[in-house]
């Protein structure tokens, strides 16, 4: 019976994960078709043989610690459900805080803006934007870049499935490197790779998530200074950036944002903080370009 078969699967998931039953459910959801609701009330119906063993070949799967939306192939992020596969990224919930910045920005400005997501993966941060936008009547043009073209095939899907496929340009690029030199944008986003590769007690769930969407170089710095390194060229004179970073990175990214901001520009920055306290997001606002051949 149903029942049955989700009380084994809880009880042989509760040594790798806090949300045993809850797993136990979205498996079998995947694996009936059915609602969370609609397996309550099918409680006491029996599995076929094919459908316990598919069932069954899913829980061990995710007694190996592959995430769980690899395994039912989705994931909610900001009220939308995205299509994911071990090519880009599983969407978390402190991703969010790009967006609600971003619309927090944006929401100061009028007119059109014009909007670059560097690394794209799922696509989840541009297609969440760009379904809100879309909904205020407002004008942009957004651009959404990612270097791995299986993972910007995901993005598109997903862009397709809400809607604002027709809103999003989707590029090939590894970082600026396709984008013009001379396009401004007025809204950067960022979730880029910032874990240090002999970190400690990392979950043993990123073993099966994309190497080049996770970590970085000079202890997990070197993708979030590239991508500071160019904001005086590509991002626009009372632009905004914002950018994941990983927890302790605060003080360093500050130091990174002075260090290569100060010559060039008259800037403001801050972080955010996730809902465990933790300072997640860093964001820079250009306030004005210094002009250096008219100093002194």
């Amino acid at each position: 019976m149903i029942k049955e078969a989700l009380e084994e699967a809880a009880s042989a998931l509760k040594e790798v994960s806090a949300t045993a039953r809850l797993d136990a459910e979205l498996l079998l959801c995947k694996v009936t078709g059915q609602s969370r609701t609609g397996l309550i009330a099918a409680h006491y119906d029996y599995l076929s043989d094919a459908s316990l063993s598919n069932y069954r070949e899913l829980v061990a799967r995710r007694r190996s610690f592959q995430p769980i939306a690899y395994l039912t192939g989705s994931k909610e992020f900001f009220g939308l459900e995205f299509i994911v596969n071990p090519a880009v990224l599983v969407p978390r919930p402190e991703t969010e805080l790009l967006v609600d910045a971003a619309l927090r920005e944006i929401d100061k400005r009028t007119g059109s803006i014009g909007i670059l997501d560097l690394g794209t993966g799922s696509g989840c941060i541009a297609v969440s934007l760009a379904a809100e936008l879309l909904k205020r009547r407002r004008a942009f043009q957004m651009t959404a870049i990612d270097r791995d073209p299986d993972a910007l095939e995901v993005a598109k899907l997903n862009a397709r499935r809400h809607g604002v496929d027709d809103l999003i340009e989707f590029r090939r690029s590894d970082w600026f490197s396709e984008i013009p030199g001379g396009a401004r944008f007025d809204v950067i986003l960022s979730n880029p790779p910032y874990v240090k590769r002999d970190a400690q007690d990392l979950s043993p769930e990123l073993q099966f998530e994309p190497d080049g969407a996770l970590y970085a170089e000079d202890g997990g710095l070197s993708c979030i200074e590239e991508l500071i390194s160019k904001l005086d060229i590509y991002l626009g004179e009372g632009g905004f950036f914002c950018c994941e970073i990983g927890q302790g990175q605060s003080q360093a990214v500050t130091e990174i944002i002075t260090s290569r901001l100060s010559g060039s520009s008259l800037f403001e920055s801050g972080t955010l903080l996730d809902l465990a306290g933790i300072e997640r997001v860093v964001y820079v606002r250009l306030l004005k370009r210094v002009d250096l051949n008219k100093i002194g």
